[in-house]
C-alpha cells in the first residue's frame, strides 16, 4: 500500500512547494524505478555555505530495497544542510549515479554557477566524494566536467592501514594536510623506504583530489577550482546518514518522509538560532582572530613589477628572532604557504596584507559565507 502512495505525496510536495523539483519515474512493469527530490530552498542554500558539497549513497535497511542518494552542504556554522536525495532500484553504479546528478544540476543550478558575490574566493563548487568509486568518478566527469573532486583522505588512510598496515596512517594524514612541498617530499621518501607498497598507492591517486600541497603545485587549481575550506575527509556525508538514518529502516514512502521532515527542521533551526543576529558566525570567529593576531609582527612590502604580488615577513621565533619570507598574491587568493588556497579563507600572510597594507579591518576581510547575514533563507 505504501508504494501506492508515493506517487500522490511526491506530486502533492511538489504542487505545495513552488520551484521544487519532485517526481517519480517507473519501469516497463510499472513498478516505482526511482524517486527524486530537491526543495525549492536548496538553490538559495547553495549561496549561503561553505562551497564543498558531498556525495554519498547508502543502501535501505529495509525489505524494501533501494539505494539512497544524497547531496549534503555545511555552513560555516556547521549546519547540516542535505539539499537533494533520490531513492532508486540501482546500485551504486555508474548509471545509478549519472540519473542523479543530472537531476542535481538541473534542480541546483548554482553548483555551476559563479557566485553572485563577487568579493566571494571560489568560482565553482567542489564535490567530496566518501570513496573513489569509479562509476562517481565518471557520471561526476560527464554532468559536472568543470568542477573539481576531491577524495576523503580518511579513506585513504583507512585503505593504507588495512593492507599496509597502521604504522603508516600518521604518514597518510600528513600528506593529506601539509601544504609544505619540502615536507611532503620527505614524506613520500619515508614512505618508500619503510612501505613501497603504501607508497605505490597513495602515489597513483592523483594528488590534486586529497592533498593541499596540490595548491602550490597545480596551476590549475586556483582560481577555477574552489578551494576545499579545509574539508579533507567525508564527515559531511557520515554525518549526514546519522541525521537520516531511521528513514532507511522503512518503506520508501516513511524514508522520502523522513527525510524532507529533517531538511525541513534543520532549516528552521538554523534560521531561529540566526534571526536578528550579525557578524561573523561564532564557530568562524575564533580561527579568523587567531590569524588577525598572528599577523600583527608581519612587514608587507610591494614586490615586483605587476603591483599584484607582495612579500611579507614573518618572525619565526628563536634567539636571532628569524624572518620567514613568503609571497603572496591577494588577487588570485594565493600564498607561498599554500594555506589561503587550501582552505578558502587567508592565512597569516593573506591577512597581513590586509591589515598593514591594506589597512583594512577583520570584518572586511571575512568571507560572505562565515557572515551571519548569510543565513536569512
Amino acid at each position: 500500500m505504501s508504494f501506492q502512495l508515493v506517487g500522490p505525496y511526491v506530486e502533492a510536495f511538489a504542487q505545495r512547494n513552488p520551484g521544487s523539483t519532485a517526481f517519480m519515474k517507473r519501469g516497463s512493469d510499472h513498478r516505482i524505478q526511482r524517486v527524486f527530490v530537491c526543495p525549492s530552498f536548496a538553490n538559495d542554500v547553495l549561496m549561503c555555505v561553505r562551497p564543498v558539497i558531498s556525495i554519498d549513497g547508502a543502501h535501505t535497511r529495509s525489505e524494501w530495497k533501494g539505494t539512497l542518494y544524497l547531496a549534503t552542504v555545511k555552513s560555516a556554522g556547521d549546519d547540516l544542510y542535505p539539499v537533494a536525495f533520490a531513492i532508486t532500484v540501482d546500485g551504486e553504479d555508474f548509471q545509478g549515479w549519472l540519473w542523479f546528478l543530472q537531476q542535481l544540476k538541473a534542480s541546483a543550478p548554482n553548483l555551476i554557477a559563479e557566485h553572485f558575490r563577487r568579493d566571494c574566493s571560489y568560482k565553482l563548487f567542489t564535490f567530496m566524494l566518501s570513496d573513489r568509486c569509479k562509476g562517481l568518478n565518471n557520471a561526476l566527469g560527464n554532468v559536472f566536467p568543470a568542477n573539481h573532486n576531491c577524495y576523503c583522505a580518511v579513506h585513504i588512510r583507512r585503505n593504507v592501514e588495512s593492507n599496509h598496515g597502521k604504522k603508516f596512517a600518521s604518514t597518510v594524514t600528513a600528506l593529506s594536510q601539509t601544504t609544505s612541498l619540502p615536507e611532503k617530499r620527505a614524506l613520500l621518501t619515508q614512505l618508500q623506504q619503510k612501505s613501497p607498497g603504501a607508497y605505490k598507492y597513495v602515489t597513483d591517486i592523483d594528488a590534486n583530489r586529497w592533498m593541499d600541497s596540490a595548491w602550490l603545485e597545480d596551476e590549475k587549481l586556483p582560481p577555477r577550482y574552489g578551494p576545499r575550506y579545509g574539508f579533507r575527509n567525508s564527515n559531511i556525508s557520515e554525518s549526514t546518514n546519522n541525521l537520516v538514518g531511521d528513514a532507511r529502516n522503512g518503506n520508501w514512502l516513511d524514508a522520502i518522509d523522513g527525510i524532507l521532515i529533517k531538511m525541513s527542521l534543520h532549516i528552521t533551526k538554523s534560521q531561529a538560532e540566526y534571526e536578528g543576529k550579525d557578524g561573523v558566525v561564532g564557530s568562524m570567529l575564533g580561527l579568523d582572530t587567531k590569524r588577525w593576531e598572528k599577523c600583527v609582527g608581519c612587514r608587507v612590502y610591494a614586490s615586483g613589477n605587476d603591483g599584484e604580488t607582495y612579500s611579507v615577513y614573518q618572525k619565526v621565533g628563536g634567539e636571532l628572532e628569524e624572518e620567514a619570507l613568503l609571497k603572496v598574491r591577494p588577487v588570485d587568493c594565493v600564498c607561498d604557504c599554500g594555506k589561503w588556497q587550501a582552505i578558502g579563507a587567508p592565512c597569516v600572510h593573506g591577512m597581513a596584507y590586509f591589515r598593514h597594507q591594506m589597512k583594512w579591518r577583520l570584518e572586511d576581510v571575512l568571507d560572505p559565507v562565515v557572515v551571519i547575514g548569510g543565513y536569512s533563507l
